[in-house]
């Protein structure tokens, strides 16, 4: 291979990375709630409503409660817009179930360096669908087991004279979540969730290993970390969640976090309000990315409670 191929290859290949940093769907990566966004993507240990669905199906029997749940995020960046709504049973019956359905829309615009000083302007738009039915079972009210079956649909569409590296394919397919939750003592838990089980030949949905432990201070106070390992084909990259919930009363709730990624070497603070009444809450989140570049994501959400128990 000579010398001015080795400097386009490169070069492709850097641009590629940059618009795989920079461009990312609004999809699979900010599944996961409004009150997790506000705490910096953790709660797979304290999960409840549409974070369990999301983020780990076994803390769908952690409460016992009966809710719709309504979401929507926009994120800056690419003009993503994500829409969740979900209902979630753990009331009616000790077998938990939660039904979900995600709508995604986003317009990345990215530039590759594609060699000779030459440049190709990738304006995609993409759209993600995904569908999931989610079980939870309490074992003596102490280790409780979940899963989530999903059917996942991503199109994306690109203009002509795309780089044969830089092209994707429409991707469609089942997959699976299984998790566990195990409560140590009142207030303590531990989790540990395998997402996307089933292989689906899409990036945004690589098979990952998501562990988490929360403590609650009664009422008042609650804690968590998680740490997600996810298995790209460059090898396995973490990333690592922080955050906390402070109730004023039963009425409020000030919610702040941080998280970092280590596949993509970007760092964010994030933090949000709640506000819960017996039958309904209102939730907004913010996360602000602080390193690795500038990135902005806005959430809300409403839940109602039809059947608290």
């Amino acid at each position: 291979m000579n010398n001015r191929r080795r400097r386009w290859l490169a070069a492709l290949v850097l641009g590629l990375t940059l618009g795989f940093v920079g461009g990312k769907s609004a999809a699979a990566q900010d599944l996961q709630g409004t009150r997790s966004l506000s705490m910096g993507g953790s709660l797979r240990a304290a999960p409840a409503g549409d974070a369990a669905i999301l983020l780990n199906p076994a803390g769908m029997s952690l409460f016992r409660t009966y809710s719709i749940n309504a979401g929507y995020m926009y994120r800056v960046a690419d003009k993503g817009n994500l829409l969740n709504i979900s209902i979630v049973d753990s009331a009616t019956k000790a077998l938990a179930a939660g039904l979900s359905y995600t709508y995604g829309h986003a317009s990345p615009e990215t530039t590759l360096a594609i060699g000779e000083g030459k440049t190709f302007d990738l304006n995609e738009t993409s759209n993600t669908h995904e569908a999931a039915f989610a079980l939870s079972y309490p074992l003596a009210s102490i280790f409780h087991l979940g899963l989530t079956a999903k059917y996942v649909y991503h199109s994306i569409e690109q203009p002509e004279g795309t780089p044969e590296a830089a092209r994707k394919d429409t991707t469609s397919g089942f997959t699976l979540d299984a998790g566990g939750l195990l409560s140590i003592t009142k207030g303590f838990n531990l989790a540990a969730v395998g997402y996307n089980l089933i292989p689906v030949d899409n990036y945004l949905y690589p098979r990952a290993l998501g562990l988490g432990l929360s403590y609650a201070f009664g009422t008042t106070f609650l804690a968590e970390f998680d740490s997600v390992l996810s298995f790209y084909e460059q090898g396995m990259k973490p990333s690592f969640h922080g955050g906390g919930e402070l109730f004023l009363g039963q009425s409020y709730a000030i919610r702040a976090g941080a998280m970092h990624d280590m596949m993509r070497e970007t760092t964010y603070v994030t933090g949000g309000l709640g506000l819960i009444a017996s039958k309904i809450a209102l939730d907004v989140g913010v996360r602000q990315m602080v390193k690795g570049g500038a990135e902005t994501a806005i959430g809300v959400s409403i839940r109602a409670f039809l059947n608290n128990m």
